[in-house]
């Protein structure tokens, strides 16, 4: 493997780890304290809080399978072609985007159809 894509892949996991660490410390956030009925105002605080939270954990956990995709993808040899056309992805948008598995094309279809896949 040469070192561009060694980098690319130390990146990826190390990226991979803080990720999987916020999403461990989402779901202790997450865990339900006990309350007392009269104090509504901070139950209802909490709920939303817990809302943002769960937000940030399913965008990371996302975001951890999209990595471990684009691992899979160095190691086969596939990481610069886009998973749906097999086109190049562009060196651009890979810098921006490490993780990406589409070219820009695809990933525009992707969310404005859905999945291709």
């Amino acid at each position: 493997m040469d070192s561009k894509l060694e980098n690319i892949r130390a990146w990826l996991q190390l990226r991979r780890r803080e990720l999987q660490r916020d999403v461990q410390s989402s779901m202790e956030d997450l865990k339900v304290e006990g309350h007392h009925l009269a104090d509504l105002e901070e139950l209802a605080s909490d709920v939303n809080a817990d809302g943002v939270i769960f937000e940030q954990f399913r965008t990371s956990s996302e975001s951890i399978e999209q990595i471990e995709r684009a691992l899979e993808r160095v190691e086969s040899g596939g990481y610069f072609e886009c998973e749906d056309c097999e086109q190049p992805i562009g060196g651009e948008r890979l810098e921006a985007i490490p993780f990406t598995t589409r070219c820009i094309g695809c990933q525009r279809t992707t969310e404005t159809d859905g999945p291709m896949n």
